[in-house]
């Protein structure tokens, strides 16, 4: 949590040390509140996350808080379906009876009772049908991994050192880096650290280092990717990301372990967006393309493998965590691994 005395190194400092171990971390503005508000947010929100993974039912998990706790009321019977109103006598301390006047998470942010939420999370798990599914196909940034890291590489951190290595002042980086990156959406060289280094004179894979506390792991991906080697899925890393990218990402991470094989295009020589390079595939790796599931944050990837036969396609609400929801098209998305968690 940031004050208006909080640096830019202090926040970067902070972040990384939180996510070196791969969880997710969020930073938010400090707000004026009561120490219990924010304390009891937390707790509304952990339940509502276990209802809605349908680990318990909302009324055991009452039970448990209050006979557990000596809470007046449980977490989920605090959830109301209203938005928070403040308490008639402002000097008063809140009582637990009050819903935290705080900006929500994103579980208990639609405001529906617990019941709702875990119905929701139940028929999630119809978008796929996983006895008819062999293989899985899985993008790396973006879906598996959060894309801030990405995004705040190539838009703010090479700007920095664009300006410093040309002598240019950073407004004019910026602005002849945006064309120069134009120049190459949709192809290899879009993806491939070692022609950026040569069209930018800089050192693409230790700027990377840099900044690679900013890499993370997206909620739920361990365990989704468990549970797929439990039910016998071929389990397959396909991604535009150059080797470069791929090895620092996997060191960061630790998710190779997770997988059959791993397989960047540049070993194709095709991006995903090309709709040749789904049939190349198949001669690395053999695999029914009615039978296999892609998910992907790529609109035009998913589009290239549906022209090429792949049955089963998801799409990624939220591939950077600090971004709005993105237009997913024509295609089903998930928000949460745990949506489609083989069962």
């Amino acid at each position: 949590m940031t004050t208006p005395l909080t640096t830019a190194a202090m926040r970067e400092a902070a972040h990384g040390l939180f996510a070196a171990d791969g969880v997710p971390v969020s930073v938010i503005r400090d707000s004026a509140g009561l120490v219990a508000q924010r304390v009891l947010a937390h707790i509304v929100n952990i339940g509502c996350d276990i209802a809605q993974q349908g680990i318990a039912t909302p009324e055991d998990i009452d039970r448990a808080v209050t006979l557990g706790l000596g809470y007046p009321k449980g977490p989920l019977a605090l959830a109301t379906p209203r938005r928070a109103h403040r308490p008639r006598h402002p000097g008063k301390p809140a009582g637990l009876l009050w819903r935290p006047a705080l900006p929500p998470q994103p579980l208990a942010e639609a405001a529906r009772p617990a019941r709702s939420l875990a119905a929701h999370a139940r028929g999630r798990h119809r978008m796929i049908d996983w006895a008819a599914i062999d293989t899985v196909l899985l993008d790396m940034d973006g879906t598996l991994l959060d894309l801030n890291f990405d995004n705040h590489f190539w838009q703010e951190h090479v700007p920095v050192r664009y300006a410093e290595r040309h002598g240019l002042p950073h407004a004019e980086a910026r602005s002849r880096l945006t064309d120069i990156y134009r120049a190459k959406a949709g192809t290899l060289d879009w993806y491939c650290v070692d022609y950026w280094t040569r069209e930018l004179q800089l050192d693409i894979a230790r700027l990377k280092e840099e900044v690679a506390h900013l890499i993370a792991v997206h909620p739920d991906v361990p365990r989704f990717l468990e549970a797929l080697r439990r039910h016998g899925k071929g389990v397959v890393l396909v991604t535009n990301a150059h080797g470069k990218s791929l090895s620092l990402k996997m060191a960061r991470t630790g998710l190779q372990v997770h997988f059959d094989l791993l397989i960047t295009s540049h070993e194709i020589g095709l991006p995903k967006e090309d709709p040749a390079f789904w049939p190349a595939l198949r001669a690395l790796l053999p695999y029914d393309p009615a039978r296999t599931l892609l998910i992907d944050d790529s609109l035009p990837v998913l589009r290239a493998a549906r022209q090429a036969g792949i049955a089963h396609l998801l799409a990624v609400c939220c591939p950077d965590t600090r971004q709005p929801e993105k237009d997913v098209g024509e295609f089903p998305a998930l928000r949460h691994f745990v949506e489609i968690m083989p069962g």
